[in-house]
């Protein structure tokens, strides 16, 4: 079944219509860091609005889990990928004035974690936790924690600019699009609370829709914080922490209980 043609397909279909390599194109010359010549953003993947299916959510007992960016994991080819093979070809398609292919892209998103698609080191370790902590579920993914990213285009590694990616977040067409996006999901799921994983998304998010300064935990360091933020009058509780998998990130089963424990307590 195709999903609902409400405010969230349409704000996917406006974001999705856009040249997305004249945005990477952009994005690269405009938001590197200092010493990078580049952001080394792919020019050459579609960017992705969403993993998984916020349309199945449980509206109201559900997450919203956002990262950094997507991960370019493969050393395949993007035409030849089981993942970004089909999304070329359907937004190529959609592009040329097919709307079966935007369909057809906005089910791969939502079939991400049903078709052989998922990446297993960013999403199995997350999973167990949200799973331990939260639902009583075998897959979260599913039903109750939905992911999205603060920069929907793909990259090897992390070559962007924090001031200069806020900047953007603020002034440029394509951040305003995307952040419509991410507005509409939240007014969808309603999530009970949103996590944060890495510092450019508490950053950003707390920038863009934070109603106070993020306040640092006091049992536990690796970033984290808690707040709350406010999107079209919804105020959200808010939990963050530096990306997960890194040497300075939330790693382990222990420094997930330790945060969720004092956030939960406070």
């Amino acid at each position: 079944m195709n999903a609902p043609k409400d405010a969230l397909y349409q704000a996917t279909r406006s974001f999705m219509a856009r040249n997305y390599r004249e945005d990477v194109e952009w994005l690269n010359h405009n938001i590197s860091k200092k010493k990078s010549t580049t952001a080394n953003l792919r020019d050459d993947i579609p960017p992705i609005p969403f993993t998984g299916d916020p349309w199945a959510k449980v509206r109201g007992d559900c997450t919203l889990f956002i990262g950094i960016n997507p991960r370019f994991q493969d050393s395949t080819i993007p035409p030849n990928h089981k993942e970004f093979g089909p999304s070329i070809s359907s937004i190529d398609r959609f592009h040329s004035g097919d709307e079966l292919g935007f369909e057809e892209y906005v089910n791969q998103r939502r079939r991400y974690f049903t078709s052989g698609m998922k990446y297993g080191k960013h999403y199995t370790f997350p999973g167990k936790m949200f799973s331990k902590h939260w639902y009583d579920v075998e897959n979260p993914w599913l039903n109750h924690v939905q992911s999205m990213d603060v920069v929907p285009w793909f990259s090897k590694t992390d070559e962007m600019d924090l001031g200069s990616l806020i900047e953007a977040y603020h002034s440029e067409e394509m951040f305003k699009d995307y952040r419509l996006i991410l507005e509409e999901v939240v007014e969808l799921i309603q999530p009970k609370f949103i996590q944060l994983n890495g510092k450019k998304p508490r950053t950003i998010i707390e920038e863009i829709y934070g109603t106070e300064n993020f306040q640092p935990m006091k049992t536990i360091r690796k970033g984290c914080h808690a707040g709350v933020i406010s999107i079209r009058g919804r105020s959200i509780p808010t939990v963050a922490h530096n990306f997960s998998g890194t040497f300075s990130g939330l790693n382990g089963e222990k420094e997930w209980d330790a945060m969720y424990d004092e956030w939960t307590n406070s």
